[in-house]
This record gives C-alpha cells, structure tokens and sequence, in this order.
C-alpha cells in the first residue's frame, strides 16, 4: 500500500468519524423540528351575507347563526410555525335582504332566510407564542383561505315563489373562496379558536338582493380536541 493510499484511507476514517455524529444529531434535530397533530373540531357561528366592502351604510340586518363540526390538523415546525386543514360541514340559517317590488320604494327592502350545509376546506398558516417550554400552553395567530362548496340549500319567504336556492336556476352561487383570520388559545390538548372569514365571491346569480354583491362572512369560536400520541 502506498503512502497516497494510506492517506486517503486515513482521511475517509476520520471525516467519517467526524460526520457520524453530526449526521446523528442532524437526523435527531430532523425528527424533532415537525410534529403531526389532528383531531375533532367543532364550532358555532356567527353568519349572513352581504356587501362588506361597500362604502354606504345601512341599517344592520338579523343575525345568522350556525354550526360546524369536522377534522383539523396541522403540521408544526420547531413548535412555533405552522401549517393546518382540514374537512368541515356545517350548517348555516341567515337572513338575506331582497328588494321589494318595482312598484315600492327603491330603497325599501325585505328580509327572507336560508337554510344552507356546506363542505369547507380551510388552508391556514400561523405562528404560535408559547407559554412555557413544554409548548402545551400558547397562542397562535394565524390567516389564509377556506374553500367551500354548498351541497344543500333553501329559501324560506313567501314572497319568492318557485325560486330555489342552488341549480341552473338558482339564486346562489354553490362554491366560494374566502379570507380567513384569527387566533387559537392552546392548552394541553385542547385549542380554542376564534376565526373570523370574509368571503371574495359573489354569491348572488341575479340582482334581486339588497347589495350588489353577496359575499358570505361568519366568525367562528370553536375548540379543537388534538388526539394524543401514544
């Protein structure tokens, strides 16, 4: 064996005896940065639609009120950045406000409500505050988008006969995009989450509705259950 021969085999001994436990310590460290959690979510919600970019005021309408239940989960790096989704249905009732007559007053209005279930996709990202260094208290702040498609819908007024709430010839548009933000307050295994979404699409198919665009909105408090690991 040659003097060259035996310098390279030293050199491959000891990088690889100074690359061993670096690797280890970066596989370990690598392991240790992203964390999987999900679990149950339910909600109650405040919801309606209507204009809420509009310059003009105008007399406050009822309020709607829902309910949401479905599975979230989220991928957490080094326990302070993350990224979440999940499926959710839920159930709205809200009014809407519809233009009266031709005959009547231009800006006079009536008020109709709807029944409504849906299927959500939200994709959020946030970054979380910790407590202590257990991470299991903290709060998080955090925003993105839900995607949404309406699977059942009904009008209920008097004063819209034969019209239906989605189809060919519905009033509503079935599928939505919206901006979510909010915070979630973490303890143990539980996550209190408030949310409040604001809707981009114009739901109205024809303008009947007392703003020229209907864009759905809710604010949402709800508690997440994260299934432990075992």
């Amino acid at each position: 064996m040659t003097n060259l021969q035996r310098l390279i085999i030293s050199a491959i001994t000891i990088g690889a005896g100074i690359l061993s436990p670096v690797a280890g310590r970066c596989e370990e460290t690598r392991e240790s940065k992203w964390e999987f959690q999900w679990g149950p979510h339910v909600s109650l919600n405040i919801a309606g639609a209507e204009d809420w970019t509009r310059m003009h005021s105008h007399e406050p309408s009822e309020i709607g009120f829902g309910v949401t239940g479905g599975v979230y989960a989220r991928y957490v790096y080094d326990n302070h950045w993350y990224v979440a989704s999940g499926l959710l249905v839920s159930y709205a009732h809200a009014p809407l406000q519809v233009k009266a007559d031709e005959n009547a007053d231009p800006d006079s209005y009536y008020t109709c409500h709807y029944d409504q279930g849906k299927l959500s996709l939200p994709i959020h990202a946030g970054y979380r505050i910790l407590f202590d260094d257990s991470g299991e208290r903290a709060l998080s702040f955090f925003t993105g988008t839900s995607l949404s498609c309406g699977f059942a819908g009904k009008l209920k007024s008097d004063r819209l006969p034969g019209e239906t709430m989605y189809g060919s010839d519905g009033l509503w548009r079935r599928f939505d995009a919206g901006w979510d933000i909010g915070a979630t307050f973490e303890f143990s295994d539980f996550m209190v989450k408030v949310c409040g979404n604001l809707g981009c699409v114009n739901m109205a198919r024809r303008n009947i509705f007392r703003d020229r665009h209907m864009y759905e909105s809710a604010c949402r408090i709800g508690l997440t259950y994260w299934i432990p690991k075992h």
